[in-house]
């Protein structure tokens, strides 16, 4: 009776060093966007938070990109189910105004209390002035929190 034995490989793709965010952060800040992009997306897809929210900024803004609300709003919502307060509330303008996803109100009011429940101050001036619903990601007052800006974490 011979033994036979099996070997198995696994292929893993190496996870991105952890330099990799600060690297796109610094380029951004110095608008290298395409240096940032390719820094930041092989973070994105594997689930960095802060990666897909500011990669959502992108592609909202059209910074080293073309201008895409659809994949703008695929990565908000890729981050707001991380619990992204800044992810939810940019969905939840997405989805009040129709920006690259269909226009759903309910789904709106839901992201914008949850965005308020952790703080998120525009969303809590949303929530409190039922009439700022139509408000934009860019025509916001917190530009820290509003798409205009990335997160620094």
């Amino acid at each position: 009776m011979s033994q036979q034995s099996s070997s198995f490989s696994l292929l893993v793709s190496p996870a991105p060093p952890a330099g990799h965010f600060a690297a796109g952060l610094a380029a951004y800040n110095n608008a290298r966007y395409g240096t940032a992009i390719r820094a930041w997306k092989p973070l994105a897809d594997l689930g960095h938070v802060d990666a897909q929210y500011n990669l959502g900024v992108m592609y909202s803004n059209g910074l080293g990109v073309r201008q895409d609300h659809q994949e703008a709003a695929r990565l908000f919502r890729l981050a707001a189910d991380q619990g992204d307060a800044s992810a939810q509330f940019n969905l939840a303008v997405r989805y009040d105004n129709g920006l690259g996803v269909l226009q759903d109100r309910e789904a709106a009011a839901s992201l914008f209390r949850l965005a308020a429940d952790q703080g998120h101050t525009g969303a809590q001036s949303t929530i409190h002035n039922p009439q700022s619903t139509t408000m934009t990601p860019s025509t916001s007052s917190d530009k820290a929190q509003d798409g205009t800006a990335l997160l620094i974490h």
